[in-house]
């Protein structure tokens, strides 16, 4: 983008000199009567033409040097070619765009000008004196064009950051959702394996149908990767708690759980579905319970999520999970609450009043535990 820019600049310089015809007209329209006029003429165009190559990559005092002058050469090439000399001074008025803010630039363009108005007024030049007004026009447009163009520069540097910013964010969004959807399947999937290990000699049925849950869970959780990465959840709240019960009652942990009849916005859904689903995956890894009830209702202006269980309780796992949690949760303006003494138990609450499919109302269910 900034080598197009570049290039194009680079000719839009170069076609800028079409204007020197003004210059070289008179002197075929009027020839100078010596040889010394010729000469006079030639070498302020090669001054000109010095000075305008320096023009384009000058700041500061060498570009307020270039600029004075071009315009000098113009005031000087009065006495011998006025056209010539006046198209220096709108020349002069045009790289003004580039000495600094538009507020200075614009000052030093009506500086200009009265200079320019008051050497053709001097020569006597009374035709000529709308001259100035050129050099405003002409000038005041480059200064806005020029400024137009420093803040498109400003603004694509600015969607630049945000695009990274974008890009980081749902690097960290595919982040905390592939930690809560493996971390979960795998710590089931453990489960689930260890079992069939288990009963593969005693109870050969039940080791197959271990395994084919085994087969059912990883091809969800393939499928649910799959949603991750493309930023929904087509299971919902209401699949996700029917997983819940699966899960844990598979861990031999009996199940109660109840679910209000809530309006969630589908994002509200996804962030409540992930934080039951990293709940159930601490219940099942760390809890040691026998037992874990699972209510998600409306309190006032918030909807709640709690889950408990009668484990062993203390201070939370280390790891990602719960960090994620509270990120996830906190982008819809909720909050996340733990305590560890007699046993565990999370408490998610997110704003009510979110506009988005109403879920359910689920009786209390109970899953017994595991043989």
């Amino acid at each position: 983008m900034a080598d197009d820019e570049s290039k194009s600049s680079h000719w839009v310089h170069h076609l800028r000199l079409v204007y020197l015809v003004f210059f070289v007209i008179p002197l075929f329209v009027q020839p100078p009567a010596s040889v010394w006029l010729w000469s006079a003429n030639g070498s302020a165009l090669l001054a000109f033409l010095w000075l305008y190559a320096r023009v384009q990559r000058a700041t500061g005092r060498a570009l307020a040097f270039c600029i004075g002058g071009i315009f000098g050469l113009g005031a000087a090439l009065l006495w011998v070619n006025p056209p010539g000399g006046v198209t220096f001074f709108i020349y002069a008025a045009s790289f003004l765009s580039d000495v600094g803010r538009p507020a200075v630039a614009g000052v030093w363009l009506v500086v200009l000008s009265a200079a320019a108005g008051a050497v053709l007024l001097w020569h006597g030049f009374i035709p000529m004196l709308g001259m100035p007004v050129i050099m405003l026009i002409v000038g005041g447009a480059r200064i806005h064009a020029a400024e137009l163009k420093r803040k498109n520069r400003k603004l694509r540097r600015s969607q630049e950051e945000i695009e990274q910013l974008a890009a980081l964010a749902e690097r960290e969004r595919i982040g905390r959702d592939l930690h809560d959807l493996l971390g979960h399947t795998l710590s089931v999937i453990v489960l689930k394996s260890e079992l069939a290990a288990k009963v593969a000699e005693a109870d050969p049925e039940r080791c197959v149908a271990e395994i084919r849950e085994v087969e059912r869970i990883s091809r969800e959780t393939l499928a649910d990767v799959r949603a991750a990465i493309s930023g929904y959840r087509a299971r919902g709240f209401p699949g996700e708690l029917d997983n819940a019960r699966r899960v844990l009652a598979g861990a031999g942990v009996a199940v109660s759980s109840t679910m209000d009849p809530v309006e969630l916005t589908a994002v509200q859904e996804t962030a409540l579905s992930l934080a039951l689903r990293e709940a159930v995956t601490n219940v099942v890894r760390h809890a040691r319970a026998d037992r874990c009830a699972i209510r998600l209702r409306r309190e006032g202006d918030r909807i709640r999520l709690d889950v408990e269980d009668d484990g062993v309780g203390g201070a939370p796992a280390g790891g990602n999970g719960l960090a994620g949690m509270r990120a996830r949760i906190a982008e819809v303006g909720g909050a996340v609450e733990h305590d560890g003494r007699d046993g565990w138990r999370l408490a998610v609450s997110i704003p009510a009043g979110g506009v988005g499919a109403p879920l359910p109302a689920a009786d209390a269910l109970a899953a017994p535990a595991a043989s």
